[in-house]
Parts: structure tokens; sequence; C-alpha cells
């Protein structure tokens, strides 16, 4: 069952979109689904994620194994998904952004731009998943942009700093006097104020209103922070953005005085993207199946269910470095109650303390999503350490760059283990150490280079050989 598209579409990205390098459409546009194939989801998003793309090679390697030694009936299974996966096997490497240095360095010369109190870094210190329903495969979203980079909606962004002011003003109104500091992130956000009132009335002039925020309190986030102080805080804000629009009565709906943009990566490592895994222990228990009789066939989840079902997702990996910007929209308004302080620079400060506090995304109580700020990072390459690890540190070998190698035009995208034998021989026959390095990293695939561990099925067979023992010690590659 190949990848649904349309014929014309097929024609030029193959039966499984083998030939796409977006994948912005591989996630969302082209999905390879199968019914009767447990693997089809998690091979689906491999293609997308660097640091789990080798998942691709071991399950068709499973497949392979048990051709060889199953049953006629998962014979038959086995030779129609390696029949089936033939495009996704032919793919070199997993679809990552487009030209991400490029893009990155056009990010980077914009952000030059702003001051410091206009951007924040901060660093992921878990996996961070964003738009996980919104995606074609169920709970399988990731927001990425059309380049293919992972980012942070500005929506979400504006939620983060919002949902930090509000709780702040909540635990000051609740206790009756102002949070004490000590690691108290509200105690920061509330510190330079003088009442809720001016605290409220600048997390409104910053995030806008509608005047449901201020004349139904039992859906407004104003009146749940402000609890039982409401009436009195509403009529000081209200008090206080009258003077502020000059105005008999502040406007009905306000749309806030800061931009929140979208989160990017500054820094982008070769495996950005993880797979990661929620397995459901007890599958019979949670969709409540009944029996003939009407009565629930597992009402207690029991560790005696053997049947377990693992649901792979996509996710941006630990440590990346995001910056979020913070501009002011319309004009550069002052805080109502600080003098000279500015709107958007406030607003920067209440988004630091809210992804510190509360994370972002989804999942964020299982650990996900958790930031820490950083200074501004240097620019960095999106090259992986493990093939800067195979270039050596010489100098770059003086080749004609426009006359590609006989091996390479050769074995290029066809350097599976089945073709060891024939390919390893032409690299070993290579006697200058710089050409076969050039000819190694063209003709490996990128996610090979990244795994070089005994773990990993390719490298064991390569080295299984002295041949290929020979080539890596000529290249100085250590396998561990």
């Amino acid at each position: 069952m190949p990848t649904l598209m349309p014929t014309d579409t097929r024609a030029i990205l193959g039966d499984n979109a083998e030939h796409c390098e977006s994948r912005s459409l591989l996630l969302d546009r082209f999905v390879y689904e199968h019914a009767a194939m447990a693997e089809a989801r998690k091979l689906h998003l491999a293609q997308v994620c660097p640091g789990s793309f080798h998942s691709i090679h071991r399950i068709r390697q499973a497949w392979e194994t048990r051709l060889r030694d199953a049953k006629a009936k998962e014979k038959g299974n086995a030779k129609a998904f390696l029949a089936d996966t033939a495009g996704m096997a032919r793919r070199r490497q997993a679809a990552g952004p487009y030209d991400p240095d490029k893009i990155l360095g056009a990010r980077k010369a914009f952000v030059a731009k702003l001051t410091e109190g206009e951007i924040l870094f901060v660093q992921l210190q878990s996996r961070l998943m964003v738009n996980m329903a919104s995606g074609v495969v169920e709970n399988a979203g990731l927001c990425l942009d059309r380049f293919g980079l992972p980012q942070v909606p500005g929506s979400a962004v504006k939620a983060s700093a919002r949902r930090m002011a509000l709780v702040a003003l909540r635990e000051w109104c609740e206790l009756g006097k102002k949070p004490i500091d000590g690691g108290n992130p509200c105690a920061d956000v509330s510190k330079d104020y003088a009442s809720p009132a001016g605290l409220l009335a600048d997390i409104a002039i910053i995030f806008g209103w509608s005047q449901d925020d201020w004349d139904k309190p039992k859906t407004s986030d104003f009146a749940w922070a402000a609890a039982k102080q409401w009436a009195d805080v509403r009529s000081q804000a209200r008090a206080q953005l009258m003077d502020a629009f000059q105005a008999l009565a502040p406007p009905d709906d306000f749309a806030g005085a800061a931009s929140f943009m979208p989160g990017y990566p500054c820094q982008l490592p070769a495996n950005d993207l993880e797979l990661d895994v929620l397995t459901c222990h007890h599958p019979d228990y949670y969709s409540q199946k009944k029996a003939d009789q009407g009565q629930t066939i597992m009402p207690v989840a029991l560790d005696s269910e053997q049947r377990i079902l693992p649901v792979v997702f996509p996710a941006v990996a630990q440590g990346v470095t995001f910056q979020f910007i913070v501009l002011p929209l319309r004009g550069l308004r002052c805080s109502l109650s600080q003098s000279g302080k500015k709107l958007h620079s406030i607003a920067r400060d209440w988004l630091h303390a809210g992804l510190e506090t509360f994370g972002l995304g989804a999942k964020t109580a299982s650990g996900y999503g958790w930031f820490k700020q950083v200074t501004q990072p240097r620019m960095s390459t999106s090259t992986s350490p493990q093939k800067k690890a195979v270039a050596a540190a010489s100098p770059s070998p003086t080749v004609d760059t426009h006359s590609e190698h006989r091996v390479i035009t050769q074995w290029r995208g066809r350097t599976q283990p089945e073709n060891f034998r024939a390919f390893r021989q032409q690299l070993a026959s290579i006697a200058d150490v710089d050409e076969l390095r050039r000819v190694f990293q063209a003709i490996i695939p990128e996610a090979e280079l990244r795994n070089l561990t005994l773990r990993n099925r390719y490298w064991q067979s390569f080295r299984s050989h002295p041949q290929g023992q020979a080539i890596l010690q000529r290249l100085g590659i250590t396998i561990r």
C-alpha cells in the first residue's frame, strides 16, 4: 500500500515519496499508512526525524530475518512489507530543513538589530512537543514552518507569558499580600507593582482584552486572577486604563501592545527531531470493551493484561536553543505603574518566568517542554558532530568537486548492507586517504554517519570483514 498521493505527484516523488526533501510535506501531506503493518507509523515518522532515521533500516532488516526464518504466512507479510517500503530504503537520509545555515543566518542578522529587552534565548532541558493534535497522523503532529524548521507559534508564546502574569496576580490576591521573594517566580513578576490593580492594568494593555474579560466574571481570566478582590481590582485597573487612553472608558476590545513572534531555533543540531514513544499497557481497560451480555470485559487495569500498544510521535530534541522575540506593537508604550519601563520588556520578563516555571507545549507535567535561559549562543552550522569526526583535522583535499568520483556515481544511495561486499572492495582500492574520505562521506547514509555505535547493525556488518575494519582504521573512525 504505497503512500497516498495523486498519480502525477507519484510519478515525480516515487511510491513512498522518497524524492521529497520537504519534511513539512512529508509529515503533513505524504503520509505512509498500512493497516496490517504495526510499524507503519514509525516508518513514516522516521523519515523526518534524523535521530531515528536508522529505524527504517532496522525494521526492514527484521523483516528480512523473518522472511528467512518465519512460517509461510509471516513470510508473505514480510515479503509484501519489504516491497511496499522499498522507496523508503532508497532514501539516503531523513528529510531535514531547507538550507538551515542560510535561514538561521538571516534570522541572526535580524536579531542583531534588536535590543536586549526584545529577545530571549532559552535552551530546551527536555524534549518539546507542540501541536501534537494538529497533524494528519493521530497525536503525531509537530509545528514546522514551510522550510522544515521547528517553531513555537506566537500564540503559544503569548499564552505562556500571560499565564505567568495571571498566576502571579492570583497568588497576590488570594494571599492578600505581595508574594515573598526567595525563588518564587510570582514574586519576580509582582515585585515592582504597588497594587494588584497596577499589575492587572499592565496585563490587560500588554495582552489585550475583550468586553467579556471585564463583564463576565464566571468565564474571565482577569476575574479568576483577581479572586475575591475582583470588584476593587477591576475598577482601579479600568481607571488606570482610562487615563492611558485618555477616554471616559477603555475601549471594548483591545489587541494588546506587545507582539509575540514565533519562537525559532538559533542553533540546530543534526538530530533536531527525535522519535519518542508512549506505551499503553492496558488497551482493553481503556477501550472499555463490552461482552455480549453488556458487561465490561476489563473493568480494572490488571497486570495480567499482556497486550501493549507502543505509540511513537516526533519531538524536538533536548538541548536545542530557541530565540523568542517580543516587540512593541503600537509604539513604545510604557508601563502604567512603572515609570520608564517598556511594556514589551516586561512581557519578555514574564515570558522568561513562564517558560522556566510552567514549560511550554504538550505533556509538561511529564517533564516535556522545559526551558532555561542562556546567553546568546554563537552561530553554528547544522553539520552533525559524527560527520565532523569523519572529516580529518587536516586541510581539505584539493580535488575537482565538479568531477565526481566513479565510486560515488555508482554507489550513491545504494550502500545497503547487502551491497557491502561489492562497494567495500572499491573503497579499499582508493589509495589516497583524502580521496577515500570524500567518497566515504558521499556514499554512506547520513543517518549511519550519525550513529557510529556497535549497536548499529549497519556498522556491525561493515566491520565484520577485515576490509571494512581496514577502511575505518585508515579514516580514523572508531565504532564504540
